[in-house]
C-alpha cells in the first residue's frame, strides 16, 4: 500500500510540474486512445461508426443508411434520424434530414443553425462553414450569420485562418473573411502556401512557380504537377520513360532528382518520405500484373534514412510506425523511424495507426486490431 501511495504521489508531482499546454496535450491524447478503443469495441454493433470527437465524446453511427450519434458506451445520444451526418467540428455537426434540409446540431441534438436559406453546406473549419445559395458560395459563422457573401463560384478554401482562395467571375484570388482581395496574387489554377517560408507554389499560365507573399516571382519550376506538404514540393513531369517524380526543397531545388526512384509517396511524416524502385512484375490470372518494388525512406534532404529493403508497400508513417512488407517472407509488419521491426511481419494487410491502434489482416476474412506493441485488442 505504501508503494502504491508513493507512486501516486510521484505521478501527482510530475503532473503538477508539467505546463498546462503539456497536460492538455497529454489529456487529449489519452482521451483519443480510450475513445478509439471504445470505437473498436462497437464496430460490430453498427454498419459504420466514425472516430470519436474528443470535445463532445460522440461519434457518427449508421444503421440501415440512417445516421445518429453515439457515446463511448454505444448508447445513442442523438437518435438515428438523418440521411447524412458529419463528425463534430468546432462542436457542431452538419446533418441532413429526410426532406434534404441541412442544419447544424450541437451535442444534444438541438438544431444550433438552421440552413433553410442554403442549398448546401460544409463542416466548420476554424470557426466558419462554407455554404451554397443557388450556384454561389460564401461563409457563415457559428451564430449562422453570413460573414462572407454567397457570391463566389467555388467553396472558399482556407489557406490559413482568415485567408481564403476565392473564385469570382472566373478569376481566382486570395481574400479575407469578407471576400475582399488581400494580396496582389490572382489568376492561378492551384495554390499551396508554405507558412514556414512565407511563400506560395502556384500553377499559372506559364506553369508552376514559387512566389513571395506579395506575388513576386522567386523561381519557375520544372514540373507538370505539384503537391506542397511539410515544407517540401512533390513534383512530377512526363518524360521519355513515362511519368517521373522528384522532391524539391523550399528553394525549389531537387533533394530527390527526377529518375532516382520509380515511386515517391507525396507525403512527409516524422521527417520521412517513402520511395521505391521497381524490381519487376508478377502476372495475375486475370491478365493484369502486380508491380514489385523495393521500398525505403529518405529524409527532407533526400538522404536515405531507411534503406530500400522492404517489399512492395509504398505508404507513410503514422504515430511513429509504418506498415512495410518483409522482403524474405512477403508478410507485413511495422517498423519505427530507424527502420527497426517493432511489430514482426505476420500479416497479409495492415492499416496505419490511429490513436494507438491499427487494423490488420491474417487472410482475406480474418482481421482484428493491434496496439503499438503488436498485442491483439479485438
Amino acid at each position: 500500500m505504501k508503494k502504491i501511495l508513493h507512486l501516486w504521489m510521484v505521478l501527482a508531482a510530475a503532473i503538477s510540474c508539467s505546463s498546462p499546454a503539456t497536460r492538455e496535450k497529454t489529456d487529449a491524447a489519452d482521451a483519443a486512445l480510450l475513445f478509439e478503443k471504445a470505437r473498436i469495441g462497437l464496430e460490430n454493433r453498427y454498419e459504420f461508426i466514425d472516430t470519436f470527437d474528443v470535445s463532445t465524446g460522440l461519434a457518427v453511427v449508421r444503421q440501415n443508411d440512417v445516421y445518429g450519434f453515439a457515446d463511448s458506451s454505444g448508447q445513442l445520444v442523438v437518435p438515428m434520424r438523418y440521411t447524412y451526418a458529419s463528425s463534430f467540428t468546432d462542436e457542431l455537426a452538419l446533418v441532413t434530414d429526410s426532406s434534404d434540409q441541412f442544419s447544424f446540431i450541437d451535442k444534444s441534438g438541438r438544431v444550433a443553425i438552421e440552413l433553410k436559406d442554403y442549398d448546401n453546406a460544409f463542416p466548420f473549419v476554424s470557426g466558419y462553414a462554407a455554404v451554397r445559395k443557388g450556384d454561389k458560395y460564401g461563409l457563415i459563422d457559428k451564430a449562422g450569420k453570413e460573414i462572407m457573401p454567397c457570391q463566389f463560384e467555388a467553396a472558399p478554401q482556407q489557406i490559413v485562418p482568415g485567408t481564403y482562395i476565392l473564385v469570382q467571375q472566373g478569376k481566382t484570388f486570395i481574400g479575407d473573411l469578407a471576400g475582399k482581395p488581400t494580396l496582389a496574387i490572382s489568376g492561378f489554377g492551384e495554390l499551396y502556401y508554405d507558412e514556414q517560408n512565407k511563400q506560395y507554389a502556384m500553377y499559372t499560365d506559364s506553369g508552376w512557380v514559387l512566389t513571395g507573399p506579395d506575388g513576386a516571382l522567386r523561381k519557375r519550376l520544372d514540373c507538370d504537377g505539384l503537391i506542397g506538404q511539410g515544407g517540401l514540393y512533390f513534383v512530377n513531369r512526363t518524360g521519355i520513360a513515362g511519368t517521373e517524380a522528384a522532391v524539391l526543397n523550399a528553394q525549389g531545388e531537387p533533394v530527390v532528382p527526377y529518375g532516382k526512384y520509380d515511386n515517391v509517396n507525396p507525403v512527409i511524416v516524422d521527417g520521412l518520405v517513402c520511395v521505391a524502385i521497381r524490381t519487376g512484375e508478377t502476372p495475375q490470372a486475370d491478365g493484369s500484373s502486380i508491380v514489385n518494388q523495393k521500398v525505403g525512406f529518405v529524409d527532407a534532404t533526400g538522404k536515405e534514412a531507411i534503406p530500400l529493403k522492404f517489399k512492395d508497400f509504398v505508404v507513410d508513417f503514422s504515430e511513429g510506425l509504418c506498415a512495410v512488407g518483409d522482403s524474405a517472407t512477403g508478410k507485413l509488419g511495422y517498423i519505427d523511424t530507424k527502420g527497426n521491426w517493432v511489430i514482426p511481419p505476420a500479416y497479409t494487410r495492415g492499416q496505419g495507426f490511429l490513436h494507438g491502434f491499427a487494423k490488420v489482416w491474417t487472410d482475406e476474412q480474418t482481421s482484428f486490431y493491434i496496439d503499438r506493441t503488436g498485442k491483439r485488442v479485438q
